[in-house]
């Protein structure tokens, strides 16, 4: 079953939505790691789901606007988000692959 949820938000916002979306899978998948553990004792502890919010790409509306209203704090930190897109290759939001847009807005947030 698959779902598609879109949500205009805030770089920490979004943040905050991965980390609460991670919890939930750990969650989910701890029962049916205590239940096997039960039925038969395993030496290693089992390993943990990967979090979906890693591998899933952020669209290119949101990449766009959360960039857009990063860099209108300042002359200066609209100059250090092109430089960061110029450091992974990229002259403007919209050439930015999908699979890099998660990398780019984490390290735009943080500024």
């Amino acid at each position: 079953m698959d779902f598609t949820i879109r949500i205009d938000v805030t770089p920490e916002l979004l943040n905050a939505i991965n980390r609460m979306a991670d919890a939930v899978i750990r969650l989910i998948a701890a029962p049916a790691i205590i239940v096997k553990q039960e039925a038969e004792p395993v030496a290693e502890p089992a390993p943990q789901a990967e979090p979906a919010a890693e591998t899933e790409s952020i669209s290119l509306e949101i990449f766009r606007k959360s960039l857009g209203e990063i860099s209108r704090r300042s002359p200066a930190v609209k100059e250090q988000v092109k430089g960061i897109l110029k450091t992974h290759g990229y002259d403007k939001a919209v050439d930015v692959r999908p699979e890099d847009r998660r990398m780019i807005m984490d390290e735009v947030a943080a500024l």
